[in-house]
């Protein structure tokens, strides 16, 4: 197999603006649908509930506080592994050609490493942007259910979590770059071990 082509950094090209602009699309879709949610949770928490008199923190603010910090370490954790586990299905998949066989539909077909190293960046995005939604939206109904601000402050700052995954060409060229080093690195350590 020839191993010089692993030298070079392949350029997503012409697909990279249009992939950023779908990202951003669904970000912030994902993001306008909780920042919604929201303002009718502030709203009936400051006029419609006006004067209701708000109690001790009850058991499921704690369990939204829980599960915020849940959904934080998971969004620490899950889109690193799901990178990791997505690199090693690039090299295992790949062929002398310099194309990954994926999986669509039940059929397989073949795409330029960048093109999967792009198709991973959307999943791994998604992924952190919906670990963060959960806990933001469960947040805002135990605000609205138990008359909690403290759950209307954890949603807004989930939702600033949300907004963080908003993708930016350098910022997606940078990890393409990134992930096609760390893909040498491990093509190599695998050379290096006769794998």
């Amino acid at each position: 197999m020839d191993r010089s082509r692993f030298d070079r950094f392949d350029d997503p090209g012409d697909r990279l603006p249009a992939l950023v602009r779908n990202l951003q699309i669904i970000v912030g879709s994902l993001t306008t649908g909780a920042l919604t949610f929201l303002i009718i949770a502030i709203i009936k928490s400051v006029f419609i509930d006006e004067g209701v008199e708000r109690g001790e923190m009850e058991l499921m603010a704690y369990l939204a506080f829980g599960f915020a910090t849940v959904a934080l370490v998971a969004r620490a954790v899950v889109p690193h592994i799901v990178t990791l586990a997505g690199r090693r299905h690039i090299i295992r998949r790949e062929s002398s050609s310099g194309l990954v066989a994926i999986s669509t539909d039940k059929r397989s077909r073949p795409v330029p490493v960048i093109d999967a190293l792009l198709n991973l960046y959307v999943t791994r995005t998604i992924i952190g942007a919906a670990i963060i939604e959960g806990a933001a939206f469960f947040a805002l109904v135990v605000a609205i259910i138990e008359q909690q601000r403290y759950c209307l402050m954890l949603g807004g700052v989930m939702i600033i979590g949300i907004a963080l995954h908003f993708p930016t060409r350098a910022r997606v060229t940078q990890w393409l770059e990134t992930q096609q080093m760390m893909l040498k690195e491990e093509r190599q350590l695998l050379a290096q071990r006769g794998l």
